[in-house]
């Protein structure tokens, strides 16, 4: 079977993904009590994102996930500098994509206005006004739908710079071609958990550092899902070379 024809198993990579938690309990345990602290000190800096120091902690987050891949993949040393820069390249291009992406759907409804005739103007702000909310929604359900084309199949590049191989893009998508709507599928699995805790939280208002416990955990176990994908696509390529 070609790579073009690979089909991704999602239930049995999820499932996979579970029995390696089990399996390796300890370091998963590690990881995710890394991660909490992480996510603690994001939540604890006043003003949050616009702390001068956040650049500080998104970098050494950073490499802590870089460090999770290749321990992984069993790639010694785990800490790899050198690997680590690499990884900026695909990683750039990823954020890259989703910020043109997130950029152009947050200024259309601004930029709408100017390009409707000027009678349809009132309309629209009305619409705007009544319907913003599910405006979100729309949002989200669009970025959903490009995930696989921005974030997903980009992000096997990203792992294969940062366990030593090769970061093309292109090697990325000729590999996990055909699996468009699997990936949007994975979207939705990570997605829905934490959409569910959104709805809990309207009903019961949750305070928000119960988010950052809920969330240490789950990222860790999605972040292990994408590194059995991976597998999946990438390991003969991985066997061939070692």
């Amino acid at each position: 079977m070609s790579d073009s024809e690979r089909k991704l198993p999602l239930l049995e990579i999820l499932d996979a993904s579970v029995d390696y938690c089990v399996e390796n309990v300890k370091a998963v345990s590690a990881f995710v009590c890394t991660n909490l602290l992480f996510l603690l000190v994001s939540f604890l800096l006043p003003g949050g994102y616009a702390h001068p120091m956040f650049l500080v902690w998104l970098a050494v987050y950073y490499v802590f996930w870089c460090y999770f891949f290749r321990f992984y993949f069993n790639r010694k040393p785990y800490f790899m500098f050198k690997k680590i820069c690499d990884s900026l390249v695909p990683s750039t291009k990823i954020l890259f994509l989703t910020a043109v992406f997130a950029l152009i759907f947050a200024a259309f409804p601004i930029v709408l206005p100017f390009l409707l005739p000027v009678e349809m103007v009132d309309a629209y702000t009305n619409f705007l006004r009544k319907y913003l909310n599910e405006l979100d929604w729309v949002i989200f359900l669009i970025l959903l739908l490009i995930s696989p084309l921005i974030l997903y199949r980009p992000f096997m590049a990203w792992i294969s710079s940062v366990i030593g191989r090769s970061g093309q893009l292109k090697t990325a998508f000729a590999r996990t071609e055909g699996n468009y709507w699997r990936f949007v599928a994975m979207g939705i699995v990570f997605n829905a958990v934490f959409i569910v805790f959104e709805f809990v939280d309207r009903i019961v208002d949750v305070s928000e550092i119960w988010l950052v416990f809920f969330s240490a955990p789950l990222l860790v176990y999605f972040n292990i899902v994408v590194a059995k994908t991976y597998e999946f696509f990438f390991l003969d390529a991985m066997e061939n070379k070692d």
